[in-house]
């Protein structure tokens, strides 16, 4: 069985966004809408499974007889349907020899043979064929390997394809706070059954979230504002968006962009060894 192509929107740099799911006219899983920003974990603890481990999920059917959502019950047990590859996306859909399931669809299993998303780096190279090392000092804990894609197909049974303003990325998936590194928060895309790993903005609120604040309950940025008391101290809201000013604490080494009116990154120095500082977006980036 052919895979067919699934993505995930993700709009902005890492925050929350309200964007409603549709199917698509051809019945494939259906593109979902997520701002996660971090113009930014710690080495996890050692009870920590390693990201690449499949997170573990109590298949149980509750008391009376239902399922904690999002799972969803299939005969005797309750079924991931969005990765369980016996019922991916419905009860008793099998997906086919080479495929895994992942946001409920079959899709050829990590073809490129890459390294999993999500794991940490310090450049590109750590990532294996094709990945992208998101930095540390662009707001990515302990740095986050990302790789481009065209689907879902490409990113591997732990991640999915989302659209961003740096490309279409592999993003890891998660069940919980514990499928994610430290640093990080597992973020559930309005909905869909589909969540995120994505930085959390706890540690750093300056270095993640620039002229927004940091919500202190979800430990994501703010994505939008009506007032420039919902912005960070030294910013204001303007035409529903926080602009940064030059007494906005953007984190060190970094500073606001008068002209973009957005936190970005000073120089090459600022950005650490082996990575750069590139202008035209102001974030820094692996050599």
């Amino acid at each position: 069985m052919a895979p067919r192509a699934s993505a995930v929107v993700l709009l902005g740099a890492l925050g929350c966004s309200s964007t409603p799911i549709t199917e698509e006219p051809d019945g494939s899983a259906p593109d979902v809408s997520v701002d996660v920003r971090a113009d930014s974990a710690l080495p996890p603890p050692p009870d920590t499974p390693p990201p690449d481990a499949p997170p573990t999920v109590d298949t149980t059917p509750l008391a009376d007889g239902g399922c904690e959502p999002p799972l969803l019950r299939c005969g005797a047990l309750c079924a991931e349907v969005f990765r369980d590859p016996r019922n991916c996306g419905r009860c008793g859909n099998v997906c086919q020899p080479g495929e895994t399931c992942v946001a409920n669809t079959c899709a050829v299993e990590n073809p490129r043979r890459r390294v999993m998303p999500g794991i940490p780096c310090a450049a590109n190279a750590d990532c294996g064929a094709e990945g992208v090392c998101q930095l540390a000092a662009a707001g990515w804990p302990m740095g986050y390997c990302t790789y481009s894609c065209a689907a879902t197909g490409d990113c591997g049974a732990t991640g999915v394809c989302v659209a961003s303003n740096l490309g279409r990325l592999c993003i890891r998936t998660c069940m919980t706070r514990g499928d994610c590194r430290a640093g990080y928060v597992c973020s559930p895309v309005p909905g869909s059954m589909v969540s995120l790993c994505v930085p959390s903005c706890a540690a750093n609120p300056a270095l993640s979230c620039g002229s927004y604040r940091c919500d202190a309950a979800s430990e994501r940025c703010a994505t939008a504002c009506r007032t420039s008391m919902e912005c960070s101290a030294g910013s204001a809201c303007t035409g529903g968006r926080c602009v940064c000013s030059g007494s906005t604490a953007c984190g060190a080494g970094r500073a606001c962009n008068v002209a973009t009116t957005t936190c970005q990154c000073i120089d090459d120095a600022s950005c650490g060894a082996g990575a750069r500082c590139d202008r035209p977006t102001g974030r820094c980036v692996a050599r």
